[in-house]
Parts: C-alpha cells; structure tokens; sequence
C-alpha cells in the first residue's frame, strides 16, 4: 500500500520531542519519495515491489536527497505557519530526511516479506514479523505525538 500516512507516526512524535531538530516535511517528503518506487513496480507488474528504496542504504540516501531537494526550494515555499520556519533549517531537514528514509525502511521490513533491509550485506529479513506490529507502531507513536504537540501548544498559549 503506498503512500500510507501511517509511516507519518513516528515522525509526529519525533517532532514532539525535538520540534527544532527534526524536519516534519523532510520526514514526510522521505515516507511518500520512497513509496514512490513501490508504486511504479505496482504499476509496472513487477515483483518484488519493496526494492533499493527499502534497504537502509537506499532509504538513507533518499532521505538525504530529499532534504537537499528541500534546501533548494525551500526560499519560495509558502509558510502558512510559523514551525514551517523552524523546519526549513538545513539540520532539521538532514534530520528529518535520513530518519524518515530509515523508519520508513525499519517499519516496512517489520510488514512487507520482500523487502531486504539488510541488502548489500544480507538478502535476509530478520525483522519480519508474523503481525501487523508496524501499523500499530505507526498508530500508537502519531497518537501520543499529537498529544505531545497539543499540550506544547496549550501550554504555549497559557504562559
């Protein structure tokens, strides 16, 4: 299933917890740029779908390269709200990029049984699971970070 917001959890907490280090765009933009390999060999009908985008060196380097291709269009973003200004910074965007590439590749080694985190190295997947612990990974982390986030923002507006 590409482009699920699922992956989108754990970056919501993230950013809950260090809302100047981490990069919530970049992280997203990281999710969707990876799932975009997924969704062409779907398209194409090809196997296996989960392919170099979802080993950590692949997903590494599409965060990363996500990032720059934020850093670069980011002067003529809109900013409707002002924590875009603080994620647009270049070390919030590494941060976010590269951990966004390496749990989107964490979370679907733990689902998909053809994805190969480990590739080079291994064709192994020694993080597969036989439930669906990665959707409620996902769930749980984007829960309790929008609750972090809410109570920041409360406890902003009452200081």
């Amino acid at each position: 299933m590409p482009f699920t917001p699922y992956h989108f959890g754990p970056g919501v907490l993230f950013k809950s917890l260090v809302p100047r280090r981490l990069s919530l765009i970049a992280y997203c933009a990281a999710q969707v740029t990876i799932d975009c390999e997924t969704l062409f060999f779907i398209l194409h009908r090809a196997k296996p779908d989960h392919r170099f985008f979802h080993t950590f060196v692949g997903a590494s380097l599409v965060g990363l390269g996500t990032a720059v291709a934020i850093a670069f269009v980011a002067p003529v973003l809109p900013r409707p709200w002002r924590w875009v200004n603080g994620d647009l910074s270049w070390n919030a965007l590494w941060v976010g990029g590269w951990v966004g590439g390496l749990s989107h590749a964490l979370l679907d080694s733990m689902y998909h049984p053809d994805a190969v985190p480990f590739w080079p190295w291994s064709n192994a997947n020694p993080l597969l699971t036989r439930h669906t612990l990665a959707p409620e990974i996902c769930v749980v982390t984007g829960v309790a970070g929008l609750v972090l986030l809410a109570w920041r923002a409360l406890a902003r507006r009452s200081a």
